[in-house]
């Protein structure tokens, strides 16, 4: 299992530097799954991105009543998105990548950064967290955990092959958002979930500019 996952991470990235040294060179299999860019999937790729990211929040709804329930799953949502966010504009900034659009002659007049930030898949990566982060921390009694579970992951498929389709981002790059989305929304909530039978202390001091808030999980 180890080395399957091993010769797999070694494919995808010997398929970046090929792209990344030679513009002209797609590797294998980004070469099959090459689309002009379309504005209107764009759009919906990105709905359904807000879409999985709403689904995450939801429980929230339930927990509004309970304080620090409330608290400490609001807390674990927005780590878990700023995990996201920190480790995809890092990959981002590290990998000169062009999106597949650029190969066409219908290519968007965009950004110069824009157009070479293709890996990973951002929309793809807030999707799948959205959607693991969901699966990670719904309790197994709850009645409607399975079919947010399936929404969940529907939405997310959905948008990866959206991002894909819409000819923003080649099959390597969506595939390494959701495993990066999935990592990210299952590592903090496995790491702070179990904290939460102590409750989260919160402290409010007045000083002469306002206030200061101090929020730790113990």
């Amino acid at each position: 299992m180890i080395k399957s996952l091993v010769l797999c991470c070694c494919l995808l990235l010997q398929n970046i530097v090929v792209f990344s040294q030679n513009g002209q060179n797609v590797g294998w299999p980004d070469r099959h799954f090459m689309y002009p860019y379309s504005q209107n999937i764009s759009r919906v790729s990105t709905l359904g991105t807000y879409a999985t990211l709403a689904l995450a929040g939801l429980p929230l709804l339930e927990k509004a009543a309970r304080q620090q329930d409330f608290l400490n799953h609001g807390l674990m949502l927005g780590s878990s998105l700023l995990l996201t966010t920190a480790s995809k504009e890092l990959l981002k900034n590290a990998i000169v990548r062009h999106r597949p659009y650029s190969y066409f002659e219908e290519a968007p007049d965009l950004s110069a950064k824009h157009l070479r930030n293709s890996f990973p898949s951002g929309h793809t990566a807030y999707a799948f967290m959205g959607a693991t982060f969901l699966a990670t921390t719904t309790q197994s009694d709850q009645p409607y955990r399975l079919p947010l579970i399936i929404s969940g992951y529907t939405l997310a498929t959905a948008t990866a092959v959206l991002r894909v389709r819409s000819g923003n981002h080649f099959l390597s790059d969506v595939a390494a958002g959701a495993a990066l989305g999935s990592f990210c929304g299952w590592i903090i909530p496995t790491l702070l979930k179990q904290k939460t039978d102590n409750p989260a202390t919160i402290v409010i001091l007045p000083y002469d500019k306002g206030i200061s808030l101090s929020i730790s999980l113990k």
